[in-house]
């Protein structure tokens, strides 16, 4: 994608522009010239900010989801919906079109520090540019930070074994992470989890052995995708296909703690 090249003064009022038409957030500069956008908390994003977030983002929701129904963005997205997430980030251009956002929930489930990430898409023309994990690392942090000295767990229902590889590696590897195959799901995690799909009303359709919630997105028949989206890694994709129906999730709880984020992020230079 060619990047323009703005003075500061141009990068301050595209700024503004982007801001104005998503009154009440705080403005944050993300890569690839986008603006990011942050509400926290989101009850207190005000209701002009909501209706155009909901007239603009939901086109490309449908697109990144194309399973989806733009009646399925406005439910997810309706006041009530958006009243129960804590923050919501999103990225738009100089003109205020979305690019992508990431949502989530503070909570504390199983008697541990949590963060639920609710929703998260990125419009098909950037995909794979690094937009989401930018989002949720500024997200992310700010929480891990927040739930110091003690450990965040970072939970999520999701079908898609590219988010949950690509979040198996953000918490450090394979065993920051549940479920995983052949891996017993510890009693903490099963509790954590217990919380997360009663948060969701899907406490009766959770296995808590593996995780799994059958029919878990039930209100959209053919699933979110009209093909599932793949990872890099082969085995991830086998055990999704091989476990999953097009309307189930697994309920994914990934571990964080400051002093691992920190030692990850010396590692590099450890062995220049």
């Amino acid at each position: 994608m060619k990047m323009k090249t703005r003075s500061m003064s141009g990068d301050h009022a595209a700024s503004s522009q982007a801001a104005t038409a998503f009154p009440g957030a705080s403005d944050k500069q993300v890569d690839s010239g986008l603006h990011g956008l942050l509400w926290d908390p989101v009850t207190a994003m005000p209701g002009d900010a909501r209706r155009q977030w909901r007239e603009r983002a939901i086109s490309v929701a449908v697109t990144a989801f194309d399973g989806t129904t733009a009646d399925f963005w406005l439910s997810q997205w309706s006041d009530a919906e958006l009243d129960r997430l804590s923050v919501l980030h999103v990225a738009v251009d100089d003109l205020g079109s979305p690019a992508g956002w990431v949502s989530g929930r503070r909570e504390s489930w199983g008697n541990r520090r949590v963060f639920y990430a609710a929703s998260a898409g990125v419009a098909p023309h950037i995909q794979g540019g690094g937009l989401s994990a930018a989002l949720w690392r500024r997200v992310v942090m700010r929480e891990i930070r927040r739930a110091f000295p003690r450990p965040l767990f970072v939970i999520m229902r999701t079908g898609n074994p590219m988010v949950y590889d690509a979040w198996t590696g953000a918490a450090g590897g394979p065993e920051a992470v549940h479920p995983r195959p052949g891996i017993p799901v510890p009693p903490d995690v099963q509790a954590v989890a217990k919380d997360a799909a009663q948060y969701l009303g899907q406490v009766a359709d959770i296995d808590l052995a593996t995780l799994r919630i059958n029919d878990a997105y039930r209100d959209v028949p053919g699933g979110l995708w009209s093909n599932r989206p793949s990872s890099r890694d082969e085995r991830t994709n086998a055990w999704f296909d091989s476990t999953l129906q097009p309307t189930d999730a697994f309920v994914v709880v990934a571990k964080f703690s400051l002093l691992g984020v920190a030692r990850r992020s010396l590692a590099p230079r450890r062995r220049s």
